[in-house]
């Protein structure tokens, strides 16, 4: 169908004939900005509506060393290709992206053409506020949650294995996760016919 039809179907969904689509919120925490130059530290995820949020780190998911990040993405990609949707913030322009190179070096499939929604688009583009950053969004539409400042020293020290660090990080990803879930529900009367 068109990107009309499939964002009424993804949205609007006061039909009770046809089942909620299963939503992916992601989000990645790397050491770079570029693929080539970064490792993902961790990537979590949640269903929408579900309470648990997903954060392995490359230290949980059998990396060899803090560099190694092959296995985190492959596990992240198993589950971003069950979706029916997914939604990030920023995303188009820098988790898929990391995601898709990390996935084409070490060999893997790409990820699914499953359907993605950018609410940093949404924001942009619908709404008229001082900055696009999530946080600006998520104060300015009274989220339950909101996003947490990081220190720089946490990702530098993260990315050379410290525990204690990728744990902070760990946590700030759970955190925007959450906030984006958060978001969405707020700006989903905007969404329909994106």
């Amino acid at each position: 169908g068109t990107a009309a039809t499939a964002g009424e179907t993804l949205f609007m969904s006061e039909n009770k004939m046809k089942p909620e689509p299963r939503i992916l919120f992601f989000d990645i925490e790397s050491t770079n900005l570029k693929a080539n130059f970064g490792t993902i530290l961790c990537i979590g995820w949640k269903w929408l509506g579900k309470p648990k949020v997903h954060v392995p780190t490359l230290l949980d998911t059998g990396g060899k060393d803090h560099l190694d990040d092959h296995s985190l993405v492959k596990k992240f990609a198993s589950v971003y290709n069950t979706a029916d949707y997914t939604c990030g913030y920023y995303s188009s322009r820098f988790d898929l992206p990391f995601i898709r190179t990390k996935l084409l070096k070490y060999g893997e499939p790409p990820l699914a053409p499953v359907p993605h929604l950018d609410l940093w688009r949404t924001a942009r583009y619908k709404l008229q506020l001082h900055s696009n950053r999530l946080a600006t969004v998520s104060e300015y539409l009274g989220t339950k949650h909101a996003k947490t400042p990081i220190h720089f020293d946490d990702w530098l020290r993260a990315a050379v294995g410290d525990k204690k660090a990728l744990a902070e990080v760990r946590r700030h990803c759970k955190l925007d996760v959450i906030v984006l879930e958060e978001v969405f529900v707020k700006l989903r009367p905007l969404i329909a016919d994106e």
